[in-house]
């Protein structure tokens, strides 16, 4: 009977040590993206707008698209827009996203966009391989972009 008692406490702490296991490790590799130093630069025909996507989990984000909306949430694309190159001046060029892309942990990848009216572009969808936000593998944020001008 003692012994019937000691092997049912080991098994419920047994239990009650693997449950805090699985709790912890889902807990610690949850992932997690912020974007954040969202700029908008109008030294070019058409205004740049350049952010980052920092990964802040352990473990890595496989990031496969963006989509970009205005208040309506409708769609904007982005420009395939490149300044001519001349000698005597300094030109910023875009950075997109062309295929999916690796953020280590706690890396970050900064990207950058031509747009025709970059005033519309409100929110930015980040659509990745994992989930990233509750269940599901994409996330929208909100743009507040900062003038360098």
């Amino acid at each position: 009977m003692n012994s019937g008692i000691i092997s049912l406490i080991i098994s419920f702490s047994a239990l009650l040590v693997a449950v805090y296991s699985v709790l912890y490790t889902h807990h610690f590799n949850k992932r997690n993206l912020n974007i954040d130093e969202v700029y908008i630069d109008h030294d070019e025909k058409y205004p740049l707008l350049s952010f980052s996507i920092n990964n802040m989990s352990p473990a890595p984000i496989r990031v496969c698209s963006l989509t970009f909306f205005n208040d309506a949430s409708e769609i904007v694309k982005p420009l395939d827009y490149s300044p001519e190159a001349t000698p005597l001046e300094i030109h910023e060029y875009s950075n997109p996203l062309h295929q999916t892309t690796v953020i280590d942990p706690h890396d970050h990848l900064e990207v950058s966009y031509f747009f025709e009216d970059s005033i519309k572009v409100t929110a930015v969808t980040v659509v990745c391989k994992e989930r990233i936000y509750r269940l599901h593998k994409d996330r929208t944020f909100e743009l507040n972009p900062v003038d360098v001008d």
